[in-house]
């Protein structure tokens, strides 16, 4: 078993993102943040991995505040802030 932390970026602000995570890879943190002024911002997230186990397909989703969450089984995640603005990061399990 060889553990590490990887790291994607999801642009933002699309709602639906899809990734090829090593299988039982457990989310750790999250942020949102704009390299340069007037680029677009982006959200970061971080799983810890076993990157020897087969690679299954995560599906995050960003919610705003008072939207609705898609999937009944969807497991949030994090919540990450832009000024005024306020997102949800959700894990959907469809």
């Amino acid at each position: 078993m060889s553990k590490r932390i990887w790291k994607y970026t999801m642009p933002y602000p699309h709602e639906r993102h899809v990734f090829s995570i090593p299988a039982g890879a457990a989310f750790r943190s999250a942020r949102l943040w704009q390299q340069y002024e007037g680029y677009a911002p982006q959200i970061d997230i971080w799983f810890e991995v076993d990157d020897e186990q087969p690679k299954e397909i995560v599906r995050i989703q960003i919610v705003g505040t008072g939207q609705v969450v898609l999937g009944k089984a969807s497991e949030y995640l994090a919540t990450v802030f832009d000024d005024m603005y306020v997102w949800h990061l959700y894990r959907v399990k469809e």
